[in-house]
């Protein structure tokens, strides 16, 4: 016997606005209210009000949140706002971004700067950190465990384990958001293991990706062909993650070290150009990375160099360590 209902409250026929609501009924005791994520709609996507859940916010005893990105965190301060006063659950790591990223969505809310410390607090408060691939008691016999899902750092798959009095518990998956394979800095999704039900994302169930390396050798043929024309690339990447590993890829060594000395030395060109100086000494540090790894260790040391005294007279001293690692570095080649 299924002891469970799931009403999908926002994402269900299309992509944002991700909110699901599970009714867990016992024998003996009352309804337990678990919503697994409470994120901002986007476009035309709908967004229910809270009148129209199926319970009033006060009622629901747990929040289980995947992953930072606002379509699925957003509408967390409104949820508290409303009267929910259960516990947040989630991966360290989330814990750990949830603030951030709701501060910034916070700014464009018109609450003053005092009520968005007051939410803050109170998220703060009822969210708690869990470790990956560890089970956990819930509450009534209820079990969870978090699974990485690859999509930015902390995201995770939910497994839930509800007690049925007649047969072995009854196991539920939520995806999330999925992560690909072979991702800069994230490691690869982990195998969820078998389920009685799969709730399962599908934002792009409908095409095939081209493979990573193409992807690389694209970005870098575009970057190479504005920089021989003195141009410059904007790249509107604002989400989470999707920067980082952009930036990560311009950084490490899947671009060849002479793409990243030209895109260094650039940047070099315009943060002199613009009076940007701690901008100039992130560039000239870049280029001395850049450098090193391409064997100019003469060029490395100067570029280097000339970073540390940058970040010397602005008192930075957490970059200008990491200047002198690499210098070290260069130095031991």
């Amino acid at each position: 016997m299924n002891p469970i209902n799931i009403i999908h409250l926002g994402a269900e026929n299309c992509v944002t606005g991700s909110c699901h609501m599970i009714r867990f009924q016992s024998q003996t005791d009352a309804s337990i209210y678990i919503l697994v994520d409470c994120g901002t709609a986007y476009g035309h996507d709908p967004e229910p009000d809270f009148d129209q859940f199926p319970v009033l916010p006060e009622k629901i005893d747990f929040l289980f949140l995947t992953h930072a990105h606002i379509d699925h965190i957003g509408r967390v301060p409104d949820l508290i706002a409303a009267g929910f006063k259960g516990e947040i659950l989630c991966t360290n790591a989330t814990k750990a971004l949830m603030i951030p990223m709701l501060h910034d969505a916070l700014s464009f809310s018109g609450k003053s700067d005092r009520e968005i410390l007051d939410l803050e607090k109170r998220i703060d408060d009822l969210s708690w950190g869990f470790e990956l691939n560890e089970v956990f008691s819930l509450s009534r016999g209820i079990r969870f465990k978090l699974g990485n899902a690859g999509h930015i750092l902390g995201s995770c798959f939910i497994k839930f384990w509800f007690p049925c009095p007649s047969s072995r518990d009854y196991r539920v998956i939520f995806s999330g958001d999925l992560g690909c394979t072979d991702t800069p800095i994230l490691p690869d999704p982990d195998l969820p293991g078998a389920c009685d039900l799969l709730i399962l994302e599908s934002t792009y169930g409908d095409r095939l990706h081209t493979g990573r390396k193409e992807r690389v050798k694209t970005l870098a043929g575009l970057l190479e062909k504005a920089l021989a024309d003195n141009g410059i690339v904007y790249i509107p990447a604002f989400a989470l993650g999707r920067t980082q590993e952009l930036i990560a890829l311009a950084n490490n060594r899947n671009l060849p070290s002479e793409d990243r000395i030209l895109y260094s030395l650039k940047g070099v060109q315009l943060a002199k150009e613009s009076g940007d100086t701690k901008g100039a000494a992130s560039a000239h540090l870049s280029a001395g990375a850049a450098y090193t790894d391409g064997g100019y260790y003469d060029k490395a040391v100067f570029s280097l160099q000339t970073s540390i005294q940058i970040y010397d007279s602005l008192g930075n001293k957490k970059f200008k360590a990491r200047a002198l690692e690499v210098l070290g570095r260069t130095y031991f080649y």
